[in-house]
């Protein structure tokens, strides 16, 4: 995937205008790159794409475009559900984390206690998500789209 629809360049913008707004974001640099790193991890998790979870009714009734299966996912990043079926963690609420903004700053809360100095943004979103793959090239490999969709839509996302 190097060209994102409508539709993804929607989610892209409201992850980049959150990050842009974010109190716990200090200067441009930082925020910059708070935004390659979510939408490295919304790219890697749900190719920018809002998520229900067939094991979560609350999920399939709130606007949503695909469904899926994995534990208690929902959302771009797909972040698990507190007390939701077959949920191993606790983001928030299923309206939570399916709201952009919300979990886009949800996101931004676990990233900004990780040390950025000496990390990459692969290595960051791997900190955070906790994903299977270990290694990180399912974060890795956004990397480039990521920081580029960025680049494209900092100006236009305020």
């Amino acid at each position: 995937m190097d060209q994102l629809t409508p539709a993804q360049m929607r989610w892209a913008v409201v992850i980049i205008r959150t990050c842009r707004r974010s109190p716990l974001l200090h200067d441009d640099d930082h925020r910059a790159r708070a935004a390659d790193i979510s939408l490295e991890v919304a790219l890697a998790e749900s190719s920018l794409t809002m998520y229900a979870n067939g094991n979560n009714s609350t999920s399939l009734t709130l606007p949503h475009e695909a469904i899926g299966w994995d534990h208690g996912s929902v959302g771009l990043f797909q972040q698990q559900v507190g007390g939701a079926p077959n949920s191993t963690a606790d983001w928030g609420t299923t309206r939570q984390c399916m709201n952009a903004a919300w979990s886009t700053a949800r996101f931004l809360q676990d990233l900004c206690r990780q040390d950025w100095r000496t990390r990459s943004n692969w290595q960051l979103a791997q900190t955070v998500q906790h994903s299977a793959d270990s290694s990180g090239g399912n974060y890795r490999r956004w990397d480039d789209l990521a920081i580029a969709t960025r680049k494209r839509l900092w100006r236009s996302a305020r």
